[in-house]
């Protein structure tokens, strides 16, 4: 059974990045904010920590990584769902306007229907020359209060050879005259626009199987089939931007720009090969200020373990926290690509509060400086969190003593420091 977190958590992660470009915009630079300071975005970072899931355990349970298709191009939302899960589970369905009969068994085939209006929409839809259209009066007929509404279990087979058929009132059966297989799969679209034929608590359950989803929730909007879920995660990253000052308090953003030299021409006949150029920062520290609060999916929860054994209940759990700990440590620096070599993870500071506390923390983000020593500064942290101390659990913060000093938030008490390459105390 899984261990639930239920602590909240406010953090930061920093970056260290020397001669390297961690987070491009379109035009290969480095990202700045409109004063200049150069920034990166929070996918930044969390394509990072997905990535060092998905290299540190290759059967992590991943959705928001990307994927291809065999003409190596990205496949789409609904793919990815289809490619990891099957099929949409569908929704249970007790009561039925229209019915199949195969000559021995009947079936429903399309559930109570509310709306003419959404009907008549699906129609309109559909393209000019398809010959579903010339099956719209027949079906805005169901929505009409003079069709009985009835469980598939209560309908008796018809006395003559009957295909698709409704009740009218008194008991009058109606035939649906045309093509068996466009009756079906008119039912089959109306099934999912009317009724959200796909089961969405179980589509739910399915999302929050995935570690990346149970962290950092999920925007879910499927137009094919109709699929709108939104997850507010618990784990929400802020953007990160570079807190590197020199001795007068300004921040150090020193961008550059070097040629290089492809081994290809870039057309026929050329006399040299193309040239291009590529930008880094000089030097830069990232801080990216994070906040966890498992209330954030408590209700989602409580609606798919319903009826479930324990061992089948999902939840936030230690593991997923202990996973995520380790990926803020370690996740930059094994990434690793050509443009991101050079930038490494430098410290995590970690402050987790009792289990209850209503206490609120200002984003880190403002609240440490590097200096030119890379000394990281968390003397305005240590400030704030004195108003809070009462409220705090532990405090632990990350690092590599031999390339970083850290000042403020002294050892001791339930502060702990640890070296971030092995996570011994020091």
């Amino acid at each position: 059974m899984l261990q639930e977190f239920k602590n909240r958590v406010f953090g930061a992660v920093v970056l260290k990045s020397i001669n390297s470009n961690f987070n491009a915009d379109f035009t290969h630079h480095p990202r700045t904010l409109p004063d200049g300071v150069v920034y990166s975005t929070d996918k930044a970072l969390k394509y990072t920590i997905k990535d060092y899931f998905k290299k540190m355990d290759g059967q992590e349970k991943l959705f928001y990584v990307k994927r291809y298709n065999e003409k190596m191009n990205p496949i789409s939302l609904n793919d990815t769902y289809k490619h990891i899960f099957g099929s949409y589970p569908k929704a249970s369905i007790d009561k039925y306007c229209l019915f199949y009969f195969d000559g021995e068994n009947v079936q429903g085939i399309l559930p109570k229907i509310s709306k003419k209006k959404q009907i008549t929409d699906y129609f309109k839809d559909l393209e000019k020359d398809s010959p579903l259209i010339n099956y719209q009066k027949e079906f805005e007929i169901l929505a009409g209060k003079d069709v009985i509404v009835i469980e598939e279990s209560k309908v008796e087979k018809p006395q003559e050879e009957m295909e698709c058929f409704y009740y009218k009132q008194k008991d009058m059966l109606k035939k649906i005259n045309g093509d068996d297989e466009e009756i079906k799969q008119i039912c089959d679209a109306l099934e999912n626009l009317l009724t959200g034929g796909v089961n969405k608590f179980e589509t739910l359950r399915n999302l929050l199987t995935c570690r990346d989803i149970r962290l950092f929730g999920a925007t879910f909007a499927d137009g094919v089939d109709k699929v709108n879920i939104s997850i507010h995660g618990p784990v929400q990253v802020n953007h990160g931007v570079n807190r590197f000052k020199d001795g007068k308090g300004h921040i150090i953003n020193e961008p550059y720009t070097e040629d290089i030299l492809s081994p290809f021409a870039d057309k026929k006949d050329a006399q040299m090969s193309t040239i291009g150029n590529q930008t880094n920062l000089k030097e830069g520290h990232y801080v990216f200020h994070f906040s966890i609060n498992p209330k954030n999916t408590d209700e989602f929860y409580s609606v798919i373990n319903k009826e479930k054994k324990d061992e089948e209940k999902l939840c936030l759990s230690i593991e997923d926290i202990d996973k995520l700990k380790e990926a803020f440590n370690n996740s930059v620096t094994a990434l690793d690509s050509s443009r991101k070599i050079g930038t490494e993870n430098e410290a995590t500071i970690w402050i987790q509060l009792k289990e209850g506390s209503k206490k609120m923390l200002p984003s880190l983000t403002e609240l440490i400086e590097v200096k030119e020593n890379r000394e990281i500064d968390l003397t305005k942290v240590e400030e704030v969190i004195a108003h809070i101390f009462s409220d705090v659990e532990q405090i632990e913060i990350y690092y590599n003593p031999s390339t970083t000093i850290i000042k403020g938030l002294a050892k001791g008490g339930n502060i702990r420091h640890f070296n971030i390459l092995n996570n011994n105390e020091i």
